[in-house]
């Protein structure tokens, strides 16, 4: 506990005695890349501390939503054909640290890293064939042997931005989930980790 209190003390000072600028935006997303058609959008914003002439930590509150959909599926040559599609919605905590390279007055790059905490709101699973079938993942589990879907997930990722006139920052990257989503029962292993790739754009006040 006494670390724990060092750090958020430091933190605190330092925000403190740093400048800080808000910024909301938002732009295209695919939440959980890994099917055939991935799209989504996110909205929100963050606040970067600027901790001197080079680097910076933004806090950051997300919404994303998104939606994949999956290939054809024929269990057996006589059997009939079936496809999937997953939708899902997260509210996302970032904290990323980066690092500014200011050209001018007018221009800006910034290169970032950090994690993020995402805790899901919904994922619902659409099974298309004669009939159309919709489950929640995290209520019925992620299969009828027992898999559940973890609703949480901690993503590590980066990219870069581009700033102009303190104004308009253009970004784009990329994050990967650390956490396994399936929770498979005693003895079984199955993996399903989140990719997300985004470009967005964001106002700077």
């Amino acid at each position: 506990m006494k670390k724990v209190a060092t750090i958020i003390s430091a933190i605190l000072l330092m925000s403190s005695s740093a400048s800080a600028q808000l910024s909301l935006g938002g732009g295209y997303a695919t939440p959980n890349k890994g099917g055939l058609g991935d799209e989504g959008y996110y909205l929100g914003g963050d606040y970067n501390y600027q901790i001197n002439k080079h680097w910076g930590v933004a806090p950051g509150l997300y919404y994303t939503k998104g939606y994949c959909v999956y290939g054809w599926y024929q269990p057996s040559p006589t059997g009939g054909s079936f496809r999937e599609a997953l939708e899902e919605q997260y509210i996302g905590i970032p904290v990323n640290f980066n690092y500014r390279f200011s050209f001018s007055s007018k221009f800006a790059l910034l290169l970032y890293t950090g994690t993020t905490f995402s805790y899901g709101l919904t994922s619902n699973r659409y099974t298309y064939s004669t009939i159309h079938l919709k489950s929640d993942l995290y209520k019925e589990g992620y299969n009828n042997m027992g898999y559940k879907y973890r609703r949480y997930d901690i993503l590590w990722g980066g990219g870069l931005a581009l700033e102009f006139f303190d104004k308009i920052r253009l970004s784009m990257g990329k994050n990967y989930g650390l956490l396994n989503r399936i929770i498979a029962p005693k003895g079984e292993n199955y993996s399903n980790h989140r990719y997300m790739v985004y470009a967005g754009v964001a106002y700077l006040f």
